[in-house]
């Protein structure tokens, strides 16, 4: 009897530890699809056929242009 009863105890352990192991898994698997989405994401703006042909020379025209404005009208606000 009492050996049925360590062993039920050594399954339910190895249970939680599988069970922990699978949640922790689960986890790093969330992280990699997020990083992966994001870079995917990432790549899709930046790229020239997939961004609607915008590469990263226009974003920083586009950013140059911006700060220009913006300083236009601050200076013409003060």
């Amino acid at each position: 009897m009492q050996e049925l009863e360590i062993k039920k105890k050594k399954l339910t352990t190895r249970s939680s530890e599988l069970t922990l192991a699978i949640d922790r898994l689960k986890a790093e698997i969330d992280k990699a699809t997020h990083k992966l989405r994001f870079s995917h994401d990432i790549e899709m703006m930046l790229s020239s056929d997939k961004g609607g042909n915008f590469t990263f020379m226009h974003l920083i025209i586009a950013f140059i242009i911006g700060f220009f404005i913006g300083y236009l009208f601050l200076n013409a606000i003060i």
